[in-house]
């Protein structure tokens, strides 16, 4: 199946150019600095006080009907295969007292539907035992904040944020009843048959051993107590290859593993409106929301 161009930007670009058969600098470079910088359209409204740009050419229009992947999720995998350890995401959510609680977050991958690009899923992942699982559990709808220093770039991501923990957590079950009411135009309703189980146990086996050890520990935030044994401060597969430790030391590992891989759940997360501010060079700022029905993405420039 054909790709969209939009979707062979956040690859290597040597390759999707070289079969083009256009060099590496020159065409590429103007080609790139369009697609995450497009040009001023050129009509102007104003409604409310705000200053809109009326999209005017096929760059600042709605993206094609799950045909491409959308400017905004092109602009992010692009950052983010750049500059991965310096692209912070912060979540957001209500506790069960109405104040905001917001957190630094691991982001794992984007997860496409080769069918339908134009609606991706974020995958992150969290200690099932944290506030913020019972915190999206009572609000579903939360907004995720990137600030990608090096390329001054900022997405703020509405989103619906789905749960998928171990099968035998009892939040198990509501993820499943979520998959099979996921509502058409969502990106979830892509995925109702989905091996989420391999997924999350995919992305558990290559997290770090720091990350890892933290799920078999106390939970996060709970009160140190001061007879507490010492806990591990990175776990190991103890039968991986080349892994050498004594027998009951590897029956520890197998254990605090298997503890920490029940704790371990993915936070899906299905984009409803993204605002993108581009502060590099000339400041932009492009306003996505999802169209009815999942049909491409309507975008509204703003000032930033």
């Amino acid at each position: 199946m054909a790709l969209g161009v939009a979707d062979m930007l956040p690859t290597k670009f040597g390759t999707f150019w070289s079969n083009l058969g256009l060099a590496e600098t020159g065409h590429k470079q103007q080609y790139k600095d369009t697609i995450l910088h497009p040009p001023k359209p050129s009509k102007i409204s104003r409604t409310s006080g705000i200053l809109v740009r009326l999209p005017t050419d096929t760059l600042t229009t709605t993206t094609m009907s799950g045909s491409t992947a959308p400017r905004w999720k092109t602009a992010l995998a692009d950052a983010f295969d750049q500059y991965k350890f310096k692209a912070v995401l912060q979540l957001a959510t209500i506790d069960a007292n109405g104040i905001p609680r917001v957190r630094s977050l691991t982001f794992r991958e984007f997860l496409v539907d080769p069918a339908n690009p134009s609606l991706p899923l974020l995958l992150c992942s969290s200690d099932v035992r944290t506030p913020k699982i019972n915190q999206i559990v009572a609000h579903p709808k939360a907004e995720l904040v990137w600030w990608v220093e090096p390329t001054k770039h900022q997405f703020r991501i509405i989103a619906d944020v789905h749960i998928s923990p171990d099968p035998a957590h009892d939040l198990s079950s509501r993820f499943q009843d979520g998959l099979k009411d996921a509502g058409a135009g969502t990106a979830l309703v892509l995925f109702g048959g989905y091996d989420w189980e391999a997924k999350r146990r995919a992305l558990f086996k290559t997290s770090m051993g720091a990350i890892k050890a933290s799920m078999c520990r106390p939970v996060t935030g709970s009160r140190v107590k001061e007879d507490e044994k010492e806990w591990p401060q990175t776990l190991e597969d103890p039968d991986a290859d080349g892994v050498d430790m004594p027998q009951e030391k590897r029956e520890e590992a197998r254990r605090n593993l298997e503890e920490a891989l029940s704790n371990f759940a993915l936070i899906v997360v299905d984009p409803i409106e993204v605002d993108l501010a581009e502060f590099s060079r000339e400041s932009h700022r492009t306003h996505f929301s999802k169209k009815s029905g999942g049909q491409g993405w309507d975008e509204v420039m703003l000032h930033a």
